[in-house]
């Protein structure tokens, strides 16, 4: 979305992290996560943790007066490749939505479903607290434990889409088993064990889909920051805390997510 007239010294921006080609055929038609030559800051290059990143003026895009730095924090992540589900799943007006896993990414996905129109929104969790929260901001919220798809099923006949934020082959599962005639189960966290899938039961039955979803477009984003300059995506609870960039406090919030006990979402800002 960068344009070079639309930046000066001390514009307010955010920034896309998958740095790609700008030329080749992917990047051409928008679909710049599949540029051969992309790399993401912080993982393909250096700039996760820094002070000063080096980016094309492409990959930025102005944050509107009403987003702060932390929340333009979030929406550049979690809000956005939440919103690039929806949009994968071709979420419409009047349909149902469960969510499992409301981390940053299930927090901004029981919101944005309910702005892009949906009707009833689920969110499972492990974690009471994030259920409560989800609550909060309009989910039926249940916990992950019994049979939270059977239960979804059980009180809506099926749902049109299941989003999937864990990566584990049990929620991966239990997506696919919430769904309803037609419902679409887009699969977002990074699993690394494989999930067993019935063919007629989960998939021919019920004529459902299962669709892959790899982070978000850059054209996406001004779509996102708007949801939170109108208010329709509150990120207030969402960023639980915020860290100063040094080693220790970044460190401290690394090995709570290594053990599955962070905050919604952290945001890191420099001194």
């Amino acid at each position: 979305p960068g344009e070079p007239g639309a930046f000066s010294i001390g514009t307010r921006v955010g920034v896309h992290y998958q740095v790609s080609c700008g030329a080749c055929g992917a990047c051409r038609v928008g679909a710049e996560q599949f540029c051969g030559e992309g790399a993401m800051i912080g993982n393909d290059r250096d700039g996760g943790y820094a002070d000063l990143v080096v980016v094309p003026i492409r990959n930025l895009v102005v944050l509107p007066d009403a987003v702060d730095f932390a929340h333009g924090a979030v929406a550049m992540c979690s809000s956005a490749t939440a919103y690039h589900a929806f949009v994968r799943a071709r979420l419409a007006p009047g349909e149902r939505v469960a969510v499992f896993g409301l981390g940053g990414l299930g927090m901004s996905a029981i919101q944005l479903a309910r702005a892009m129109g949906a009707t009833e929104v689920y969110g499972v969790d492990v974690d009471p607290d994030k259920v409560a929260l989800a609550r909060r901001l309009g989910a039926a919220g249940m916990t992950a434990t019994g049979d939270p798809a059977g239960d979804i099923v059980d009180a809506t006949g099926g749902v049109d889409v299941a989003v999937e934020l864990v990566g584990k082959p049990e929620t991966v599962r239990n997506a696919i088993r919430s769904l309803g005639p037609r419902g679409r189960a887009v699969v977002v966290g990074l699993a690394t064990e494989p999930t067993l899938i019935h063919s007629y039961a989960d998939l021919i039955g019920k004529e459902a889909e299962v669709i892959g979803v790899m982070d978000h477009l850059a054209a996406e984003l001004p779509v996102v920051l708007r949801h939170i300059a109108e208010g329709t995506l509150d990120l207030d609870a969402v960023v639980a805390e915020t860290v100063p960039l040094q080693p220790g406090p970044v460190n401290a919030v690394l090995d709570h997510l290594d053990a599955g006990t962070a905050a919604v979402r952290t945001v890191i800002i420099p001194d």
